[in-house]
């Protein structure tokens, strides 16, 4: 079975480095591959790994996907899956928690948990807004700017694992795991602890799990920070954008 990563948006096509310790740099690689590398650049390295068998295929939004099986993560069996891209929009990497204040969220939070009733919220509001005003500003003009940017070859965007046949012990252990390091989830359904979704500095952090069917997928991606050189240098090949 094919446990492919399956969120709708751009964005959540995952890549970073695995909290349970297989990867590098949390903020550059996944299994030491940089983002932006092409698909031969990956292949490569995944060989030095002694990892040769791979399943080449493309989805329904056009990414072209390499596939390994039997990756052995901490101890579990897993699929790993590299996703590559020829064009990417800027704007769908673009998320408002990595370039507006920490602080401002926190504020927004804060309201979420007082006693004050629509009207006295609603004004609260207006003074977050106004006091961040010159930030949100910036945010938006930055939006106004990204280009859907076009590449001479499909380049990583993102990764995941999927992992199969785990007991339910083993599925709380990843879950608390990704909670420990990383904290409760900052989006995504908040009654529901089978769905994590993280923003991060430079990528973002998607996991689900089916306890029924002993099942775990941890996907990660790169944002707009991660793949801004690569965005930069290949506007050019992006004319009419």
């Amino acid at each position: 079975m094919k446990n492919r990563y399956k969120n709708t948006l751009i964005g959540l096509m995952l890549s970073m480095a695995l909290v349970l310790g297989a990867c590098g740099n949390t903020d550059e690689s996944f299994r030491n591959i940089k983002w932006g590398m092409t698909m031969e650049e990956v292949i490569a390295i995944e060989e030095k790994e002694g990892n040769s068998d791979f399943e080449l295929y493309e989805d329904f939004v056009d990414m072209d996907l390499i596939e390994y099986e039997n990756v052995v993560v901490n101890g579990h069996k897993a699929s790993l899956e590299y996703s590559f891209a020829n064009e990417v929009d800027g704007y769908d990497l673009i998320h408002k928690e990595n370039y507006l204040p920490e602080k401002m969220f926190d504020e927004y939070e804060a309201l979420k948990s007082s006693d004050f009733d629509e009207e006295e919220v609603g004004k609260e509001l207006k003074k977050i807004d106004e006091k961040y005003k010159k930030d949100i500003e910036e945010y938006m003009e930055f939006l106004d700017q990204s280009e859907t940017v076009k590449f001479s070859d499909y380049i990583l965007i993102g990764s995941s694992y999927s992992f199969e046949d785990l007991d339910e012990e083993d599925i709380k252990e990843i879950r608390n795991s990704l909670i420990a390091k990383y904290g409760e989830p900052s989006s995504g359904e908040e009654d529901d602890d089978d769905y994590l979704f993280r923003y991060l500095d430079t990528i973002e952090l998607y996991y689900s799990e089916d306890i029924g069917d002993g099942e775990v997928t941890i996907g990660y991606s790169a944002n707009y920070k991660a793949l801004e050189y690569k965005m930069k240098k290949n506007k050019s090949n992006s004319s009419g954008l």
